[in-house]
């Protein structure tokens, strides 16, 4: 059964250049530097319908199988980023991002559908820690997450 993840991180900046930088993949490896190495990422900003295979190297290791990322959706009026993604060991990895206003400045939400067999517990939980990540290398002044099973 799928698991949704959702992380919410505040940001005391304006969300549209908070969304513009959410864009980036640049801003991306910079945010996982720690963590993954990326090879195959493209350059610049999520265009809609890009399609496009990444090899992620966890802790200078641990190399994943070709990961293909499709951005299905990207909507700057509404700050909107959608993807559906997968790889052989993950057959449902699809990415919401949208960045709202907030009271402190802007609100990153992140949800992620996961489905990956009877990895998909694990897989959620890796989520949870690599999105926290990010937002605390991001310097969010808080951050928020929650998981449950989807249908």
């Amino acid at each position: 059964m799928p698991i949704a993840v959702r992380i919410e991180a505040i940001y005391p900046e304006d969300p549209d250049a908070v969304f513009r930088s959410a864009l980036r993949y640049d801003e991306l490896a910079e945010a996982m530097a720690d963590i993954a190495a990326y090879e195959g990422l493209p350059p610049g900003e999520a265009r809609e319908g890009q399609t496009f295979d990444v090899i992620v190297t966890m802790w200078g290791r641990m190399k994943n199988p070709p990961h293909t990322i499709h951005v299905a959706a990207r909507d700057d009026a509404a700050r909107l980023l959608e993807s559906r993604e997968h790889s052989d060991m993950i057959a449902r990895w699809d990415h919401r991002l949208q960045v709202v206003a907030d009271r402190q400045g802007a609100r990153w939400i992140d949800e992620i559908t996961i489905d990956a067999g009877w990895r998909t517990i694990g897989a959620a939980m890796f989520a949870t820690y690599v999105y926290k990540t990010r937002h605390k290398k991001r310097n969010a002044l808080k951050i928020d997450w929650s998981r449950r099973k989807v249908a």
